[in-house]
């Protein structure tokens, strides 16, 4: 396996067209729109596998909306079946950001995550004690994912819930039959209705190391 954390306008063409090909093996993605996303963001986390093949990819921007405050913003984001039932591409992008992006005094950091599928927002759950929306997000989340959604996303954002500039809806958007009960699936259909066309749902929490559950504690901290 080879990780590799890199600026978007450092990537040759050829590796843009890599992870182009990559997504739309999930998404229904054009290919303008994924290439002005992709360059919108700061650094991009890719994971090989042993024989050179790409496994998952993760953009990432950071956004201050007020000085003693930092929000690491995910952008496009897929890995294969093999990746996810190691967990690696939120190994990589836990450690990346509890371990080496570097933290400032003072400053608080949180996580904006757009989940246009169920498998990612179950990493949440997964992970992290707190978060929306959640059956545990508190009031105070809430009301910051309200004021940066509208923030960032302008007429695109509504109750929780983002229109994306170039909707990339997964291919095969439903939950297995062994996951139509899973109330966090669930809870993530119910939030975001439009899910079959892309829409992605808006979530948010806090990196504070005090929120990550036992299971987050081991994928971030860890050596």
């Amino acid at each position: 396996m080879t990780v590799s954390i890199v600026s978007p306008s450092r990537l040759a063409k050829s590796e843009i067209a890599e992870l182009y090909a990559f997504f739309s093996t999930a998404f229904s993605a054009d290919r303008a729109g994924f290439e002005r996303d992709l360059m919108e963001k700061e650094q991009v986390l890719r994971i090989h596998g042993s024989l050179g093949q790409l496994e998952a990819f993760s953009s990432l921007a950071i956004f201050h909306p007020k000085p003693d405050v930092r929000v690491v913003f995910s952008g496009d984001t897929y890995a294969s079946p093999a990746a996810r039932s190691g967990h690696r591409l939120p190994t990589l992008w836990a450690r990346y950001v509890f371990r080496e992006m570097p933290r400032m005094a003072g400053v608080s950091d949180y996580w904006l995550l757009l989940c246009s599928g169920y498998r990612t927002y179950r990493i949440l759950p997964t992970f992290f004690s707190s978060f929306v929306p959640g059956p545990e997000g508190s009031s105070e989340l809430e009301l910051l994912r309200e004021r940066w959604g509208r923030l960032l996303f302008g007429e695109r954002y509504a109750e929780g819930v983002v229109k994306p500039r170039w909707a990339t809806p997964l291919l095969d958007p439903e939950p297995p039959e062994r996951l139509c009960h899973d109330p966090h699936v669930r809870f993530f259909l119910e939030k975001n209705p439009g899910y079959r066309e892309g829409d992605e749902l808006a979530c948010l929490l806090s990196l504070a190391e005090e929120n990550l559950r036992p299971a987050g504690r081991r994928l971030a901290l860890r050596s």
